[in-house]
């Protein structure tokens, strides 16, 4: 199966941001990280609390997560028992998620630090305490939650970058995958619930493809992430490579990825390989051709916007 007909990705997903990141992580992806400790200060506006808006927010990822990583766990998404047996704590997570969001959102328009905390407390901590109380912790979540705390660092290093500055490709390309984390948290945490050991297929498989719909997004988006000075790995590669080289290894990069999906698409089972192309056929937003979801958008010169950002 072709995966241009497979990649008729959604373009309006949002991806994960962290308010502040905790420990760190390495490039080999190994982590650490404490177990919720009874004793620790919650008095912090993130403790439990979830706002209504952030509900609203996470409803996009949600409906995506379901329709996307269900199938996979024998489930469908279509029906009642199997969404309200786990929405609650995927909806919770979620939702949570969204919650830091917001604080980070404000303090990047702001400009300000997101340092790394020594006494600080964990925004997360009151997801993670209320997870394991339910014995639904595990290290492998932390590890995902330290992907995307690695994320932020990388995206306000990017994002501040001065003309002069270097910038890794390879760092870009690091931060855009690990912008999904939310979704591979989402997914352990099904695992979890279900009491199923993970399939390291299935789930390398989803990485591949949320990778496809971040890139989608960031080629749609490279017009408005110029203007807000958001990472956007479009930027990324115009800045290293100049804007006609920058254009074709880009355009490497994505077909690179898109036969690395197509190759795990061909290796899975029949049933899933004939379900899974429906999700991005129905995602399939702003009424953009298959052509045009992978074109890769013209060079923006950003000198202007610079000037704008810098005067804030």
């Amino acid at each position: 199966m072709s995966v241009n007909v497979v990649m008729q990705a959604s373009t309006c997903r949002s991806g994960l941001r962290f308010l502040k990141p905790i420990h760190s992580f390495s490039s080999q992806g190994a982590c650490q990280l404490a177990a919720p400790q009874q004793n620790q200060n919650l008095d912090l506006p993130h403790r439990l609390h979830v706002s209504l808006e952030a509900l609203e927010r996470s409803r996009t990822s949600l409906h995506d997560f379901c329709i996307s990583h269900f199938m996979f766990h024998g489930l469908d998404p279509s029906n009642h028992e199997h969404n309200f047996k786990y929405l609650p704590v995927l909806a919770f997570t979620e939702a949570y998620v969204y919650e830091v969001d917001v604080e980070y959102e404000k303090a990047l328009k702001k400009m300000q630090d997101i340092h790394d905390p020594v006494n600080d407390v964990d925004p997360f901590y009151g997801l993670k305490l209320e997870l394991a109380a339910r014995n639904l912790w595990t290290d492998r979540m932390a590890n995902e939650l330290l992907k995307g705390c690695h994320y932020l660092k990388l995206e306000q290093s990017i994002c501040r970058s001065g003309p002069e500055d270097q910038i890794s490709i390879l760092d870009a390309r690091r931060a855009l995958e690990f912008k999904s984390a939310d979704y591979k948290l989402l997914n352990l945490l099904l695992y979890k619930m279900r009491g199923e050991e993970v399939n390291e297929f299935h789930f390398g498989f989803l990485e591949l493809s949320n990778l496809l719909v971040e890139l989608a997004d960031n080629l749609s988006d490279y017009e408005e992430d110029v203007k807000d000075n958001s990472f956007n790995i479009v930027r990324v590669f115009y800045k290293v490579y100049g804007p006609k080289l920058g254009s074709q290894m880009l355009a490497e990069y994505i077909s690179a990825v898109k036969l690395r999906f197509e190759e795990k698409l061909n290796k899975l089972e029949p049933e899933l390989r004939e379900k899974f192309p429906i999700r991005y056929q129905e995602e399939l937003s702003r009424g953009k051709s298959i052509a045009e979801i992978w074109e890769v958008p013209p060079f923006i010169d950003e000198t202007p916007y610079s000037a704008l950002v810098s005067s804030k």
